[in-house]
C-alpha cells in the first residue's frame, strides 16, 4: 500500500466517536485559535488586499472593515472564503502548530467550509479536521531535513484540504487516494524572499488550499493521480526532503500528532512566543523600556535560525513576528505585543523608537536549550525513527546539504554533526541521555539500518512529546543592574498547561470589539462545536460582524 493509499483509508474510515477524548479537546482549542485568527487578521493590509479581492470586487472600498470582510467569507463560495481566511489566518503568524507542521489554515478552515456546503454534521467535521492535522504534521515530519521547514511547507495546506473535502464528500478510500495525489501532483514551493518579510506570504496557505479543496472535486469526477506521489521517483519527498522519513508517515489512527497540538497566545513565530513572554513577565517586575540598556536573548538553535532568515528592509508585519528585536523592543516600548500593535500604521509611526531598542537586543544560541529539543525528541520518538531508513553517509549528507541552504539565508545558523556534539555536551544532565542516545544511534547507522519496523510511528505516545522552544531574556538596566526570565515552553503548548485557557482568551480578544450579543452567541457557537452544524459556527462567529444584536 502506498503512503496516500494508507491516507485514503485512514480517512475515509475515521470515525467521530473513535476519537481520543485528548486529541477531541485539542482539536476544539484549535478551532477557537483559527477563528480567532482569521478575526484579528483583519489589522493587516495584506490579508484584507488577498480578501477583498476574492470577495468583492478588487477594490477594497467597504471591504477593507473587518466585520464585513469576515462576514462575507462565512457566506461566500467555499472556494473564496477558504482563500480569504487562510490569508487572514497567517497575516500575524499566530496560528497554531503541531508535531511537525502548521496545519489549521487547511485543517480548520477547509473542513469547516466543506461542511457547510455538504450539510455535514459537527462531529464528521470534527473527525476531517483531525484527519487533516493528523496528515499534515506526518508529511511535514517526513520533510524535516530540506529546502523548507515550518510554515514555509505549503505543500501540506493542499493535500489537507484534499483530504478534508474528500472525507465531507463521501469519497471512498480510493477516491480519498486519488484526491491526495492529485493534490500533490503540482505542490507549491515557497521561496524565502516571498515570505520572509513582505505581504505574499500571508498567500503560503492561501493557494494551496484552494488547491486541495478543488483536487478533491477532480477525484470525485473521476480524475486521477499517482499512487506512489509521495515516495516514488521523483515524487514529494525526492523534491521536498534531502533526508526522506517516509517511515514517520505511518501509525495513522493508532497513534495521534494531534496531541502535541498548541495554539498560540500572541502573533509571531512559535519560537518567538517564549521570548515575548519572558518580555512580558520583565514587564510585570517594572521593568520598561527607558530602565533598559541592552538586552541578551539566549535560545536554541531554532530561535537562532528564525531571526536570522527574516531578511532586513521596513519593519512590515511579517518581519516583525520573525524578528526577535523588533519583538522584544515594541513589547517594552508599548507593553504590548498584538495585532493592533503590529498592524501597517502601527509599525510606521513607530518603527523609529522600535529599530532604536532593537539594536541594542542580542540573540545567541543556547546549546542547553536546542538540547532539550533533541532529548524531547529522542526520548519519544528515538533514533530509530528520527533517522529512519538512512545510513550515517546519507543523513551527514542531508545535513550538509540543509546547512548549506540555511548558509544561504542565515548565515551561522546551520546544522551539523559537530554542532549536535557540542549540542550533546553541553546538555543539562536530564537531557545528556536522550541526546547520546541519538548521537550513538548516528554512530550506529554506520554499520546497519534497523528494520523498517522499528522505524515506523506505531505505539508512539505523543502525548509525552514536549516541543520545549524555550528562551531566556537577560535585560542590563541603567543602573548596572541585570534581571532576567526564562520561559522552558511557549505559553499554549501542552507541555505548559495552558492551550485551553489561551484558546478561549484568543478567540474572546478577538471578538471583543462586537456588540455584547453577538460575542455570547459566538463564544456559545464554539462550546457548542462539535453539537453544533458548521455553517451555524461560521456564522456565529464569523457572520455575527454585521449582527446588530
Amino acid at each position: 500500500m502506498t503512503i496516500v493509499e494508507d491516507i485514503g483509508r485512514f480517512v475515509a474510515g475515521l470515525r467521530p466517536e473513535a476519537l481520543p477524548a485528548g486529541v477531541l479537546a485539542a482539536t476544539r482549542d484549535q478551532v477557537a485559535s483559527v477563528l480567532a485568527s482569521c478575526l484579528l487578521g483583519t489589522r493587516s493590509r495584506a490579508a484584507r488586499a488577498v480578501a477583498a479581492a476574492r470577495l468583492g470586487d478588487g477594490v477594497a472600498g467597504d471591504l477593507a472593515t473587518g466585520a464585513a470582510l469576515v462576514a462575507r467569507a462565512a457566506r461566500a463560495p467555499a472556494a473564496d472564503a477558504l482563500a480569504a481566511l487562510a490569508a487572514l489566518a497567517m497575516a500575524f503568524d499566530d496560528d497554531d502548530y503541531l508535531f511537525l507542521a502548521h496545519t489549521g489554515h487547511s485543517a480548520v478552515l477547509a473542513s469547516l467550509l466543506a461542511g457547510r456546503d455538504a450539510r455535514a454534521s459537527g462531529g464528521d467535521v470534527l473527525a476531517a479536521i483531525v484527519a487533516a492535522n493528523e496528515v499534515g504534521g506526518r508529511l511535514g515530519a517526513a520533510c524535516l531535513v530540506g529546502p523548507q521547514n515550518g510554515q514555509m511547507w505549503a505543500f501540506i495546506h493542499s493535500i489537507e484540504a484534499a483530504v478534508a473535502a474528500a472525507r465531507l464528500a463521501g469519497l471512498d478510500a480510493g477516491g480519498t487516494a486519488r484526491a491526495a495525489a492529485i493534490a500533490l501532483a503540482a505542490p507549491g514551493l515557497t521561496l524565502t524572499p516571498g515570505f520572509m518579510g513582505p505581504g505574499s506570504k500571508v498567500l503560503t496557505a492561501a493557494a494551496p488550499s484552494e488547491l486541495g479543496l478543488r483536487a478533491a472535486a477532480y477525484a470525485a469526477a473521476g480524475l486521477d493521480g499517482a499512487a506512489d506521489i509521495v515516495e516514488g521517483p521523483g515524487g514529494l519527498l525526492s523534491r521536498f526532503s534531502y533526508l526522506p522519513l517516509a517511515n514517520l508517515v505511518s501509525g495513522l489512527g493508532t497513534t495521534w500528532v494531534s496531541d502535541t497540538l498548541a495554539v498560540k497566545p500572541c502573533p509571531g513565530c512559535a519560537y518567538l512566543t517564549p521570548v515575548v513572554a519572558c518580555t512580558r513577565d520583565l514587564l510585570a517586575r517594572g521593568v520598561g523600556a527607558e530602565a533598559v540598556e541592552s538586552v541578551a536573548v539566549e535560545a536554541s538553535l531554532l530561535t537562532c535560525a528564525m531571526d536570522r532568515m527574516s531578511r532586513d528592509g521596513p519593519l512590515t508585519p511579517v518581519r516583525a513576528t520573525f524578528r526577535v528585536g523588533p519583538a522584544v523592543a515594541l513589547t517594552l516600548l508599548t507593553g504590548r505585543y498584538d495585532e493592533d500593535g503590529l498592524s501597517d500604521e502601527a509599525l510606521v509611526a513607530a518603527e523609529p523608537r522600535i529599530r532604536d531598542l532593537a539594536a541594542r537586543v542580542r540573540v545567541s544560541h543556547d546549546p542547553a536549550a536546542s538540547g532539550r529539543v533533541l532529548a524531547a525528541l529522542a526520548r519519544a520518538l528515538g533514533p530509530d525513527r528520527l533517522l529512519g531508513p538512512h545510513r550515517l553517509p546519507a543523513i551527514l549528507r542531508g545535513l550538509a546539504r540543509a546547512a548549506s541552504d540555511l548558509h544561504e539565508t542565515a548565515e551561522g545558523a546551520a546544522l551539523g554533526l559537530g554542532d549536535l556534539v557540542a549540542i550533546g555536551r553541553a546538555s543539562a544532565p536530564a537531557d545528556r541521555t536522550a541526546v547520546r542516545r541519538l548521537l550513538r544511534g548516528l554512530a550506529v547507522r554506520a554499520l546497519r539500518v534497523p528494520s523498517p519496523a522499528a522505524q515506523k510511528l506505531d505505539g508512539v505516545d505523543f502525548s509525552t512529546l514536549t516541543l520545549p522552544f524555550g528562551a531566556t531574556v537577560r535585560a542590563r538596566l541603567r543602573d548596572g543592574s541585570e534581571v532576567s526570565a526564562s520561559r522552558p515552553f511557549p505559553p499554549g503548548s501542552p507541555a505548559a498547561g495552558d492551550r485551553a485557557e489561551v484558546a478561549r482568551e484568543k478567540l474572546e480578544r478577538a471578538l471583543a470589539g462586537r456588540p455584547a450579543p453577538g460575542r455570547a452567541r459566538a463564544m456559545t457557537a464554539w462550546k457548542r462545536f462539535p453539537d453544533v452544524a458548521p455553517g451555524e459556527l461560521l456564522e456565529a462567529v464569523l457572520g455575527a460582524g454585521d449582527d446588530p444584536g
